[in-house]
């Protein structure tokens, strides 16, 4: 009994050291019974060194391994790799897979980015197993793309090398020798140029002499422009005070016609009470007849005067009509004759002194005749009244002095308006002579811009002929060897031009693969070369402890006792 119950104490111990190693594994290896998994497929070209249980890295970070590898169901060459991956593990819709290698021994693992942030899970989108979108590592697509920019490369330095051929060579000395004496000619070419501008020079400076003798002109002319606008103003300001006289002369006429009519109106309505009157006083005026008569006579000769005196105020105005018609004429002929040189301000100028002469003549055409008919017709009243008075006076007697006293009035009226008159037209005579003047001085100044236009302007236009002649004769001879010239740099630009295009091309091929390269595949050497060192500091320290002590590892120092 006693030998049975210690093989029970045995296997109880042997039974619980079981468990306890078993344990022990599954703490050391970390293995959780309830974890639980997602399934995601992909599809890749190649999966070189891809096999089941190969690692799955989502960022970097182990979350699961390879289940199952198969050809694709639609027959496209694909292979489809399931993917078992920790149910937690957050793959979104636009994450990435790849198959990437690790280390120096190639262990090929799959490593899935991790997308935007904002994307949505894909473990969420449907009931069936989703499929993460795949793409070729860096290293694949070295390898994939490798020979063919090695052939692109290739080409670009074989067409380099065919740039570089003796016969550009030679083509590139001939274009350096044609630039040197092309050179040479250009400066020869810019020493004739320089000479030619020299001559301009001196020409520039004719013509600004030229420019300071047109400035005299101008300053003459302007002179004589300001003396004919002040003529000008004299004779607006002389029209306007003759269209005054005008006017004052027309009332007076009027003032005169008005005591006529007064006059002939109380003849018509005292006339009767008049002769009556007089009919008492027949006998009184019988002795003062002879006096009346003397008085009469008197009268007569004082409207023979008056007659006179208007018909010579007529005369003298004839006399003024025709110097300002005279003078108008001379203006219009000095105005012609200042129209051929004068432009702008001049032409304005002149202008307006033909305006205010026409509104001049325009006045005395039609207001003057208006005034000396107002004036006959005032004389032929006063000559109708004073006969109609001489047949009265014997009935009159009484009013005679009144009316001789309103005619002489009014005559002596008419008298000092014609004076006026006459010192109105002789300070327009006077303005118009000056106006004259004044346009004469800038004839003489046109004149002499002509002369100098007509006689020094063809000195200075031969000598500007004969520097644009040299001028143009230099530029044909630069314009002959441009042709030339212009050739050869075509020719070399064409060249370099095809060579750099080629460059150009086979940059642009190999710039993705290259940029793809250092992007990613460059890091992936870094770190492949850190986990070389590593390795080989794992291996020395291994090597270290063997040599240390070699039984160790490969004898055990515990030698099992049984005991009973």
């Amino acid at each position: 009994m006693e030998t049975r119950a210690n093989y029970i104490i045995i296997g109880a111990f042997t039974v619980a050291g079981f468990l306890g190693i078993l344990g022990f594994f599954m703490w050391f290896t970390k293995s959780e019974m309830d974890q639980q998994f997602a399934y995601y497929d992909t599809r890749f070209e190649n999966v070189s060194g891809l096999g089941r249980a190969s690692d799955v890295r989502f960022a970097g970070l182990t979350v699961g391994q390879v289940v199952d590898l198969g050809l694709s169901e639609s027959g496209d060459g694909t292979v489809r790799v399931r993917l078992e991956v920790a149910a937690n593990t957050p793959i979104r819709v636009d994450s990435i897979a790849r198959v990437e290698s690790q280390g120096v021994t190639g262990v090929a693992f799959v490593a899935i980015t991790s997308g935007s942030t904002d994307a949505p899970l894909l473990k969420d989108q449907d009931d069936k197993v989703p499929e993460i979108t795949s793409e070729r590592s860096v290293l694949q697509t070295l390898a994939e793309d490798a020979p063919a920019l090695f052939s692109e490369a290739l080409e670009a330095v074989r067409a380099l090398q065919g740039f570089l051929s003796d016969d550009n060579k030679r083509q590139v000395g001939e274009i350096i020798g044609n630039l040197a004496s092309t050179s040479q000619n250009l400066n020869s070419t810019l020493d004739d140029f320089s000479s030619v501008a020299a001559k301009v020079g001196d020409s520039i400076g004719d013509i600004e002499g030229f420019t300071q003798q047109l400035d005299g002109i101008g300053k003459t002319v302007d002179e004589a422009l300001a003396m004919a606008e002040s003529a000008i103003v004299s004779i607006t300001e002389m029209s306007d005070q003759a269209r005054e006289t005008l006017v004052t002369g027309s009332q007076t006429l009027e003032s005169a016609t008005g005591a006529f009519d007064v006059a002939t109106n109380v003849l018509d309505t005292d006339v009767r009470t008049t002769l009556r009157e007089l009919e008492a006083t027949a006998a009184t005026l019988r002795g003062q007849t002879e006096t009346l008569g003397t008085t009469a006579e008197n009268l007569m000769v004082l409207w023979s005067e008056t007659g006179q005196t208007a018909n010579s105020r007529l005369q003298e105005a004839e006399t003024t009509l025709a110097r300002l018609n005279t003078t108008l004429e001379s203006v219009e002929g000095a105005a012609d004759q200042a129209g051929i040189l004068l432009s702008g301000d001049g032409a304005r100028l002149v202008a307006q002194a033909t305006e205010a002469v026409a509104g001049i003549a325009r006045a005395v055409e039609d207001d003057l005749p208006v005034v000396m008919a107002d004036i006959r017709a005032a004389t032929q009243t006063a000559r109708v009244t004073m006969e109609t008075v001489g047949g009265d006076l014997s009935a009159a007697s009484g009013r005679i002095d009144g009316l001789s006293d309103d005619a002489r009035t009014t005559l002596t009226t008419v008298t000092d308006t014609f004076s006026r008159a006459q010192t109105t037209l002789a300070a327009m005579d006077s303005a118009l002579e000056t106006g004259q003047g004044a346009l004469s001085a800038a004839e003489r100044a046109f004149n002499g811009a002509d002369k100098v236009i007509n006689e020094d302007i063809e000195g200075i236009t031969t000598d500007l002929r004969a520097a644009i002649r040299r001028l143009d004769g230099a530029l044909a001879q630069v314009s002959s060897d441009l042709p030339e010239i212009s050739a050869g740099v075509r020719e070399a630009a064409e060249a370099a031009r095809s060579a750099f295009t080629g460059v150009d091309a086979m940059v642009a091929d190999a710039k993705p693969p290259v940029a793809d390269f250092l992007s990613s595949g460059l890091p992936q050497y870094s770190l492949l070369g850190a986990e070389a060192r590593k390795l080989v500091q794992t291996l020395d320290t291994l090597a270290d402890r063997i040599e240390r002590d070699p039984a160790r590892f490969f004898l055990s120092r515990d030698v099992p006792e049984y005991r009973r």
